[in-house]
């Protein structure tokens, strides 16, 4: 039994236990320290590499995507663009077909009905309305060497402005052109107050 011995052996246990075991105990872990440093250093790296790996396999699959997905986005804006722009050629065509067609009516329409005024000495129209009205009357063509440039294109207001400086003739010319076409009361008006004045 454990108090059957002797002073020298319970020494010698005292030792062991407290001395020798913990002496060894600190050697040992001196000499596998570096073993198991170098193990769990191992362990680590391999760890974090693995990490590191599936990180930039996402980021490579990710930008991937995302760059398929830019493409499919390019080429879908592309087809939409090409699809607008053909859609507005197409009605660009309608249009201008549309407005050849209606310029044409328009022209043959004004050719039908256009009449002449007749002008008399003081400047004044002589029952525009009713030649218009006899049957047998046709429209007269507009003089082409009209005195002022471009009237077709030019508003009431800025033929209105250019009549000042014409002769009687050119002012009945344009009269007559006017009141045959357009029949815009500002430029016939003020022709009329020209003739009037002279």
């Amino acid at each position: 039994m454990s108090n059957d011995k002797t002073p020298q052996e319970r020494r010698e246990e005292a030792l062991k236990l407290f001395v020798y075991a913990p002496i060894g105990a600190a050697m040992y872990v001196k000499d596998m320290a570096p073993t198991f440093i170098n193990m769990f250093t191992a362990r680590g790296k391999q760890q974090v590499d693995q990490t590191r790996t599936m990180a930039n396999n996402m980021f490579v699959l990710a930008r991937s995507l995302g760059q398929a997905r830019v493409n499919q986005t390019q080429q879908d804006v592309r087809k939409r663009a090409d699809s607008v722009r053909g859609a507005a050629e197409g009605g660009l065509k309608v249009v201008q077909g549309i407005g050849r067609n209606a310029g044409s009516a328009a022209q043959a329409a004004t050719g039908r009905i256009r009449q002449a005024a007749p002008v008399g000495g003081n400047g004044s129209a002589n029952g525009a309305t009713a030649e218009a009205a006899r049957p047998g009357n046709r429209a007269r063509t507009a003089p082409p060497d009209l005195a002022i440039p471009d009237y077709d294109s030019l508003s009431a207001t800025q033929v209105a402005q250019r009549l000042g400086g014409l002769d009687v003739g050119d002012l009945r010319k344009v009269r007559e052109y006017e009141v045959s076409n357009r029949g815009r009361k500002t430029i016939v008006g003020k022709i009329d107050s020209l003739l009037d004045g002279d």
